[in-house]
């Protein structure tokens, strides 16, 4: 095909007519490029759609993953969750169990 393409352009032909020729003889595929028209352009924009797609699902996570963190107060320390008293007399129960040598 080169040497053919070659001898096409020697001759005078433009590279226009060559790749008609080709694409008469072997079909639009020979071009290595799908025509950007009809059903052939979803071959040009999924790649597109498909990027975009898997940015908006990294942002949806990110933005799931950081509002699970705990927030920080104005110094940059992170606050601890405020426990009610009942949960802090249970805890405070169970660590009372627990032997000094589990530690």
């Amino acid at each position: 095909m080169r040497a053919t393409i070659g001898q096409e352009l020697q001759s005078g032909r433009t590279p226009a007519q060559i790749r008609q020729e080709f694409a008469s003889a072997y079909g639009e595929w020979i071009l290595l490029a799908p025509p950007k028209h009809g059903i052939d352009m979803a071959v040009w924009l999924a790649p597109l759609v498909l990027v975009m797609g898997g940015m908006a699902i990294a942002v949806v996570a990110v933005q799931r993953w950081t509002a699970g963190a705990p927030p920080e107060s104005a110094t940059g320390a992170v606050e601890e969750p405020a426990i009610s008293d009942a949960d802090r007399s249970l805890l405070d129960r169970a660590l009372a169990s627990v032997p000094e040598d589990a530690e």
